[in-house]
């Protein structure tokens, strides 16, 4: 299972959250709020994932170092394109 969104919550940069909620209510994300708060773990282990260690990542972070700043870049998260991928395998 691999999942590419923005990433969630916990650990962003309060003007990060302000500008996502910003987008919940003025860009046509309206499912973007609640996406943020959703415990992919917990979700991954109800779904039979129990025994398997999840891959979170920001990428292309994977690729090259890209690092996350306060400038919003119409949709690119950080300004350089970069989305959370969240997966399993069993």
């Amino acid at each position: 299972m691999l999942h590419v969104e923005t990433p969630p919550y916990e650990g962003m940069e309060p003007f990060d959250t302000f500008l996502f909620d910003w987008d919940s209510e003025n860009n046509n994300e309206p499912f973007w709020r609640k996406s943020h708060l959703l415990d992919l773990e917990a979700l991954a282990k109800d779904s039979g994932f129990q025994n398997h260690k999840p891959l979170q990542i920001m990428v292309p972070s994977a690729f090259q170092e890209t690092k996350r700043t306060n400038t919003f870049q119409g949709g690119d998260f950080g300004g350089g394109g970069v989305w959370f991928v969240y997966g399993c395998q069993k």
